[in-house]
């Protein structure tokens, strides 16, 4: 049996005719199962949406990674693909030299290695400004230069390191005076290169970086959270600050930054702790005596708190943590304790959102707050409560991940409200997309000129199909043209018709040798394309898992022809691969579809043999073909 490299030159000239060999590539991608050290839950057996825009949102905190994977179906339907929250180690942080290759392998165990995948993160609040305008009312190409003179007559910014971004919420009138409501954001650009810088480390594109501000406006705007209310206000407890943001229909209309954080709350809660169990020690033991001060010293060191104590009695007051055992310090607190010892922290957290809430309401003259959202450190109901109480408006915890959310996609959310709390920041930014989410790498520059692009475009593709329509007429009138010309032909052939022409004996022998002669030609050609013509049948015939390893022909000369008994003899050697139970079947249809062909007469089998070839087997064949 000849080797794949021995295959005759008439195989590859029936490749080469047929030329319609296609290749599917087909690419899988696995995720490691979730770890001890890992939150994580994914629906395994689900296949994404072929072309289904995929968005993976991304929240790098203080203490541990939360990524959300979400596919989008519609305008407004979203699903919930997967979720992961890594904790760091105790020696990795944003900024040590560990984490690019920690955030590396997070990143691709959860992302896979698929290209459609859009990566949102967020930056730190902290490194932005965000500034409500008011601009005159002007036309859409303008607006761009309102919004940068506007905003650089209240802030001074230099244009080489900062970049701005901005965004349209409509038309407003102020002081019966139409205008224009932007909202701007400002940042660094070092700051912005720093986290461009990190992806591009790990090998990964960055589509888009906002602002958790902007990350609760997705929420509200794509109805992922769903209110009834007309404004609501977001209250975000981070680690040092936390945030005020009010929107209005799912539009930012206000946010303010305040000095207190969940360590606000943690500190308290250890100087309050700490100095009453000094006032107790104290208590119990006589100072006069001199030994008692060393005394005095053991028992502070050895009740007091530490930072990390408190932080875990914080948490610990959200029911759905694991309970404090023996070995915990605090462990004889009693929840109404730590309860007691934290209100004040908490009251000047409620001060502040009163003067907020009265210059956003009285001094700016906006409608009243219908609702507060809390998220970020706390999901302590008691203290969500107290803060409803004192401030007289409703107010409940953004839970982004409740399991009566539709777009959960069937994937169980965590237990811990504290847990889904935390992914609400992740959820909002992997809802981004740059026709209503400012980004800070995508700004309102690269957006004009992506217009721009789009209008040219449009501008050849109207060009273009213009031409196609030109052309498209030229065709028809052309097929007119043809038609009219039909039908004067037929008129002439009708006046021909009527004249009958005389015919003499020296005329037709002029003809007949005339016709012998092109009879003659006619033949000599039809020898001498006869072996291409047989070549292109068999190319059209033969399927592709038969394979002609040969072709040999014995047609004789134009002289030999003459005699009737010639015969012209094909001999054709090929193999049949695949299934090794359809060799029969394949061999039969192919006799049958020669047998249909106008150039062969009689078949006959010469060799049917299973034979193996390239290490299968192959249903080795020899075929004689009378041809016609």
């Amino acid at each position: 049996m000849a080797k794949h490299d021995e295959i005759s030159s008439t195989e590859k000239l029936l490749d080469l005719i047929r030329s319609n060999h296609t290749v599917a590539d087909k690419t899988s991608s696995t995720l490691d199962p979730s770890q001890s050290t890992k939150l994580r839950k994914s629906n395994s057996t689900k296949i994404i949406p072929f072309k289904r825009p995929i968005t993976v949102g991304i929240d790098i905190g203080h203490r541990d990674l939360k990524m959300v994977k979400l596919a989008q179906y519609s305008d407004k339907q979203w699903k919930l693909m997967d979720y992961m929250k890594i904790p760091f180690k105790s020696t990795i942080t944003k900024e040590s030299s560990e984490f690019p290759d920690f955030f590396k392998s997070s990143l691709t165990e959860f992302c896979g290695r698929s290209k459609r995948i859009k990566i949102w993160t967020l930056m730190s609040s902290a490194d932005t400004e965000i500034h409500h305008l008011r601009i005159p009312k002007v036309g859409r190409k303008k607006i761009a230069n309102a919004v940068y003179w506007t905003l650089k007559k209240k802030t001074s910014f230099k244009e080489t390191d900062t970049i701005f971004d901005f965004e349209v919420h409509g038309d407003v009138m102020e002081k019966d005076i139409p205008k224009i409501a932007v909202v701007a954001c400002v940042t660094h650009k070092q700051e912005v290169e720093k986290i461009k810088s990190l992806f591009s480390k790990i090998g990964f594109r960055l589509t888009g970086l906002s602002t958790i501000e902007f990350a609760y406006q997705n929420l509200f705007r794509t109805k992922w959270i769903s209110t009834a209310e007309k404004t609501i206000a977001c209250l975000h407890i981070g680690e040092e600050w936390s945030r005020i943001d009010i929107f209005v229909s799912g539009n930012l209309s206000f946010t303010r930054g305040i000095h207190f954080g969940m360590n606000s709350i943690i500190e308290s809660l250890l100087e309050g702790f700490n100095e009453r169990e000094k006032v107790k020690i104290l208590s119990n033991i006589d100072m006069t005596e001199g030994n008692n001060v060393s005394a005095l010293k053991g028992l502070e060191k050895e009740r007091t708190l530490s930072i990390d104590d408190a932080r875990n009695i914080i948490l610990n007051l959200n029911h759905d943590q694991p309970p404090l055992t023996e070995k915990n310090a605090g462990f004889q607190l009693k929840e109404e304790e730590v309860y007691e010892i934290i209100i004040p922290a908490v009251e000047r957290l409620i001060r502040q959102m009163e003067r907020t809430f009265e210059h956003y309401i009285v001094t700016l003259g906006n409608n009243t707050i219908d609702k507060i959202f809390v998220s970020g450190g706390t999901t302590y109901k008691p203290l969500i409560d107290y803060i409803s109480n004192q401030l007289g408006f409703e107010v409940d915890i953004i839970d982004s991940m409740a399991p009566e959310i539709p777009f959960l996609d069937g994937i169980s959310s965590p237990k811990s409200v504290h847990e889904r709390v935390s992914f609400a920041p992740a959820i909002g930014i992997a809802l981004s997309d740059n026709s209503y989410t400012p980004n800070l790498i995508f700004t309102y520059k690269d957006k004009e000129k992506l217009v721009s692009i789009r209008h040219i475009n449009r501008g050849i593709f109207a060009a273009f199909t213009l031409i196609i329509a030109v052309f498209m007429g030229i065709f028809l009138w052309q097929g007119h043209v043809k038609e009219l010309k039909k039908v004067k032909i037929f008129q002439l052939k009708k006046e021909i018709s009527q004249y009958i022409p005389k015919v003499y004996q020296k005329s037709l022998t002029l003809m007949a040798s005339k016709y012998i002669k092109k009879q003659k030609d006619l033949k000599e050609y039809s020898m001498k394309y006869l072996g291409m013509a047989i070549i292109n049948d068999l190319s059209m015939i033969t399927p592709s898992n038969i394979r002609l390893l040969s072709i040999t022909g014995n047609f004789g000369s134009i002289i030999e022809n003459k005699a009737k008994d010639t015969q012209k003899i094909l001999e054709v050697d090929g193999i049949i691969l695949g299934n090794s139970d359809l060799f029969d079947s394949s061999l039969a249809g192919y006799l049958i579809k020669l047998k249909d062909s106008p150039l062969f007469n009689q078949l006959s089998i010469i060799k049917n043999e299973v034979e193996v070839y390239e290490e299968r087997e192959a249903l080795h064949f020899i075929l004689n073909i009378q041809l016609v």
